[in-house]
């Protein structure tokens, strides 16, 4: 569970949560404001990993999650693809690269 009340310090706040999950095999239910918020803007599909900040959602997402699953497999699995694409280590390597000066990077 990734609850993050909405400040203005947490727009600056990073995935990492999400990605700690995913490295562990979880997933992970995450509050509706950034970071997390932008995950549905990228990916529509990953929509069903956001819960609103009120201690009924995040009931409801928990037993819903609990009771479905297949459903729950399914979101787990987008979300896979995603930190693939956007978090792998080909990725973070490229970013590292193109902070290097051209003469050091090859």
């Amino acid at each position: 569970l990734c609850p993050l009340i909405a400040r203005p310090e947490n727009v600056y706040k990073s995935l990492i949560k999400c990605l700690d999950a995913v490295q562990i095999g979880a997933l992970p239910l995450l509050s509706d404001t950034p970071p997390y918020s932008a995950l549905a803007k990228e990916v529509p599909e990953l929509a069903g990993l956001l819960v609103a900040n009120e201690a009924e959602a995040w009931i409801e997402r928990i037993e819903s999650v609990a009771a479905h699953a297949d459903s729950a497999r399914r979101l787990y699995d987008a979300l896979v693809r995603y930190v693939t694409r956007h978090h792998g280590a080909d990725q973070a390597g490229a970013r590292l690269l193109s902070l290097m000066p051209r003469e050091a990077a090859g």
